[in-house]
């Protein structure tokens, strides 16, 4: 990827897609991964290069070559007042400034591989795919302002995950009715997970279980209400949020299930994750997710008022990483999460006050519902609970900054 000279030009996002001409469907390819796509500042006469990973599947296999398209978005950077940003110009200069950049174009560029097996390859029988028992997520680098998961699907959640994105896309235009029963599938899957969590837990342990479940699923539907209100017309968009709020639960739920607190890769203290280069300043909070195969990949980016909130929590939690370490970081989180409520709540009309009030009371209560569960999950792990809320309330927070 090059630059003619005209601009001060990146390609951040990359995304690789799947056609089917039987079905003259696209869809996102959760068998490529994109490495390297950060192409930011390609001033005059400069390029760089990113690679494509492509996992062949059977339909490639029998008809003997790969096709993708990979689609990369491309962005002119500007200053304010649409000044332009020539080579040699500062990142301070422009990052962090209203209007620092403006959407160019998509390109597509068709990536077509021939296929080679030998004859022993075609007739033998392809080996089984090993069988994932558990979802994992991992924290895979952490930065000044921005943070990598991965989260990879047990083979059952996969399997469903494969089977709720292709019934989105033969949806085409009209994607409502194929979102709910999603969501209805969903529901079924996370059922199962905690009738399997109440298995493994005594009675003090169940009533937190149920209670936990409750909680979520009035948290839900509080959810559902607020995104109404505030996205009117957007039914596929709220079902879509409310989706990913599900399949996310379910995989949490399975994970905790299966892990152990002190191999939790997803919890800082864990992870030892790679240190990454600080994030640039984002408006509003940013969560960019890139499908892989049996998963996906998610990238956090904070707005400066947050990364500000992460460094003093992490301040807290720098010296002992104690219980009530994670506790005060708890809390500087949740004194943003009421912060940011006050103010939607102050920028909307009675009608939204009241639902943005009921939505901060489920999440509320879910929270109490989730440390009564962790605690009767692991009593002797008081700090590794603690974490796990501050990170929860995290997440909270980053979801509704710009909002």
């Amino acid at each position: 990827v090059g630059n003619d000279g005209s601009d001060t030009v990146d390609a951040s996002k990359a995304y690789a897609y799947r056609y089917d001409p039987a079905a003259d469907l696209r869809t996102w390819d959760d068998t490529a991964e994109v490495h390297g796509d950060g192409l930011d500042w390609l001033h005059e006469g400069t390029s760089k290069e990113f690679e494509v990973w492509i996992k062949p599947t059977k339909k490639d296999i029998h008809a003997g070559e790969v096709r993708r398209d990979l689609i990369v978005t491309f962005c002119r950077w500007i200053r304010e007042g649409g000044r332009s940003v020539y080579a040699g110009t500062p990142k301070g200069a422009v990052i962090g400034q209203s209007g620092s950049s403006s959407f160019n174009e998509d390109r597509t560029v068709e990536i077509v591989i021939p296929l080679l097996p030998s004859e022993a390859e075609i007739t033998s029988e392809p080996a089984p795919a090993p069988v994932r028992g558990s979802c994992v997520r991992k924290c895979d680098g952490h930065g000044d302002g921005v943070t990598e998961y991965t989260l990879i699907y047990c083979t059952p959640h996969e399997q469903l995950r494969e089977s709720t994105m292709l019934d989105l896309a033969r949806a085409g235009d009209e994607p409502e009715k194929a979102i709910e029963a999603a969501i209805g599938e969903w529901r079924e899957a996370l059922d199962a997970e905690y009738e399997a969590l109440l298995g493994q837990l005594d009675g003090t342990g169940k009533a937190a279980a149920e209670a936990e479940r409750a909680a979520f699923s009035e948290l839900l539907e509080a959810r559902r209400a607020l995104l109404r209100q505030a996205r009117p017309g957007e039914e596929a968009k709220t079902g879509r949020l409310l989706l990913e709020m599900l399949m996310h639960k379910v995989a949490e739920i399975c994970y905790e299930r299966h892990t152990a607190p002190n191999g939790r890769g997803d919890l800082p203290v864990n992870a030892g994750s790679a240190a990454l280069e600080p994030g640039e300043d984002a408006w509003p909070c940013d969560s960019f997710t890139a499908p892989i195969p049996n998963g996906e990949r998610i990238r956090e980016t904070l707005c400066a008022d947050h990364r500000g909130i992460e460094r003093r929590a992490e301040a807290l939690t720098a010296a002992a990483a104690d219980a009530q370490a994670w506790n005060q970081a708890k809390r500087v989180w949740l004194d943003a999460l009421d912060a940011q409520t006050g103010a939607h709540w102050l920028d909307t009309d009675e009608a939204g006050r009241a639902l943005t009030a009921a939505d901060r009371q489920a999440f509320g209560d879910w929270l109490a519902a989730r440390e009564a569960l962790l605690n009767a999950l692991w009593p002797d792990q008081p700090a590794v609970v603690q974490q796990i809320l501050a990170q929860a309330i995290r997440a909270r927070v980053l979801e509704g900054c710009g909002a």
